[in-house]
């Protein structure tokens, strides 16, 4: 995967997909949240045809595809899908202009769905959860991430929003027209790591593995002074602090769940 030069970029979008790619903490929490779902793929996918939902950067489907996989990029924004393409040096992508709310794929298609960093910004996460499991085939695998309900939420981007409540859908109109926009500042709902395995199994799909990804104690206000450690010691802390009892519900910064159909 290679990053695209600045001469490169030709809108907004692209210069923001950029501004992420280069900020050496995004590149340190996005790694360890797209090395998660990668391993995850390789252990419980049986089969190669991997669908990745808003995939933005393109950072997953360009390095499923790198590892051998046949890869799909979905995303409903044109331009992240040109600049997904830019960092493409080999292996089998498709790039599809979609909604995610209304999969272009027939039933039974895919061996792994990925919903990473996208179930907060819609208004009606059940619909999105049961179009991802009409195109993923039986035994089929579903990845989520998603931000944890953490002691830090919303204290950059000033929006905390709520917990994700099992409440119907005529409450939730309102927020149709306000999903999927800038990160951070347009979550729509927070989940805990039993809001979504209670989301996930009530769609039909039974949890496999579940976890916590990124410590807190790591951020981009505590990056800059703690950078100079190897980064082999930092990964320690982020994968050593994700485990342990009451700092990973508290303090972890991501979710992650993969369920089975």
């Amino acid at each position: 995967m290679k990053l695209p030069k600045i001469e490169e970029l030709e809108n907004d979008d692209e210069r923001y997909l950029y501004s992420q790619d280069i900020d050496l903490y995004e590149q340190f929490s996005t790694l360890e949240r797209v090395s998660k779902i990668i391993s995850l793929v390789e252990k419980y996918s049986f089969g190669n045809k991997i669908l990745d939902v808003g995939t933005a950067s393109g950072n997953i489907a360009t390095l499923l595809a790198e590892k051998g996989f046949e890869a799909f990029a979905l995303d409903l924004n044109k331009n992240f899908l040109n600049y997904a393409k830019k960092k493409r040096e080999f292996g089998k992508i498709i790039y599809v202009h979609a909604d995610a709310m209304h999969l272009p794929f027939g039933a039974n298609v895919f061996d792994a769905v990925i919903l990473g960093e996208i179930i907060e910004h819609v208004a009606y996460p059940e619909k999105l959860i049961v179009e991802a499991k009409k195109v993923l085939k039986k035994g089929g695998i579903l990845i989520i991430t998603t931000p944890n309900n953490h002691l830090f939420l919303g204290m950059l981007s000033g929006n905390r929003p709520e917990q994700f409540k099992f409440d119907g859908f005529k409450e939730r109109k309102d927020l149709v027209k306000k999903q999927f926009g800038p990160a951070g500042k347009d979550h729509l709902f927070v989940f805990s790591l039993k809001s979504l395995q209670k989301l996930v199994s009530q769609k039909g799909v039974y949890t496999l593995e579940k976890g916590y990804t990124n410590s807190g104690l790591i951020n981009n206000l505590t990056f800059p002074i703690i950078s100079f450690f190897p980064k082999s010691f930092l990964e320690c802390i982020n994968k050593g602090m994700v485990k342990l009892p009451f700092f990973k519900d508290k303090f972890s910064l991501g979710l992650y769940l993969v369920a089975k159909k």
